[in-house]
């Protein structure tokens, strides 16, 4: 497995604390089946001050680490940029990419869409890289209406999937709408999103057999051949859609009421 959204690095954001706990969380990311984990944190201007440079200090070090602690986990340099850093803005070349890749992982906010998110997307794409949103079913406005992720989309943005938000730790709602963007096969990875070994541990296993329950067995393309697709500069296309079950309508496997009926007007069917 690959991981592109994980917060492993102690003492820069709300991850862990210290390399003790820092060490041990990895241990837990490895223990989910993760080979190559993407250390993201966020990037606030004024809060997170979490430059290229200073993730890449402390990346080298956690990879001496776990080789002294025999943990086989890969740890590479990203980060979890918030749309209004002028690191996104000017593109210079202390922005942390994924895996010093063609990526970079903007974190879509809970209650506001960005202003201007159009803009803002095709001009990361006019730099050659590949704008992946964090977390977009956790936005209140998506969840509302599921359709706007096909403009972000069609700006040229790919789509990241919280393991936690499929297992309903962020709620119904998002659950819902991350069913939905899942079974229509709009997302291009799944990530643990993890903080702690214990607070927010990660969770892909579990979320992988939920995803598979969705659209089958090419779930693990979100894992695998997704983040590696992207670390390349690359969007794929998966083909993952909701799987047909006998007397059961695909477009309708483990949605609730709500997310029928959103779904039955943007497919228009």
């Amino acid at each position: 497995m690959i991981d592109i959204h994980s917060h492993l690095l102690p003492g820069i954001d709300d991850g862990p604390r210290s390399w003790d706990e820092s060490i041990e969380l990895c241990r837990r990311v490895a223990a989910e089946g993760v080979t190559l984990s993407v250390a993201t944190p966020h990037l606030i201007d004024g809060v997170y001050n979490n430059t290229r440079r200073r993730v890449d200090g402390l990346v080298r070090e956690l990879n001496d680490r776990l080789g002294d602690a025999r943990i086989a986990l890969e740890v590479a340099i990203g980060a979890e940029v918030d749309f209004s850093s002028q690191l996104i803005q000017t593109l210079v070349d202390e922005l942390p990419r994924i895996a010093n890749g063609k990526a970079v992982l903007m974190e879509m906010p809970v209650a506001v869409i960005p202003p201007r998110i159009a803009d803002s997307l095709f001009n990361v794409r006019a730099r050659g890289l590949v704008p992946v949103l964090a977390h977009p079913e956790r936005n209140e406005l998506l969840q509302e209406r599921p359709s706007l992720a096909i403009d972000w989309l069609q700006a040229g943005a790919a789509l990241q999937l919280d393991a936690e938000s499929l297992l309903g730790l962020w709620g119904r709602r998002a659950k819902a709408c991350a069913e939905t963007l899942l079974s229509a096969g709009h997302y291009h990875a799944m990530a643990s999103d993890a903080h702690s070994a214990e607070r927010r541990p990660p969770r892909l296993r579990d979320a992988l057999a939920r995803a598979v329950a969705l659209v089958g067995e090419d779930a693990g393309k979100l894992l695998d051949e997704g983040p590696r697709a992207l670390i390349a500069g690359r969007i794929p296309d998966l083909g993952l859609h909701a799987v047909e079950r006998t007397g059961t309508d695909p477009r309708q496997v483990g949605r609730s009421p709500f997310v029928r009926r959103i779904t039955g007007r943007w497919f228009g069917r």
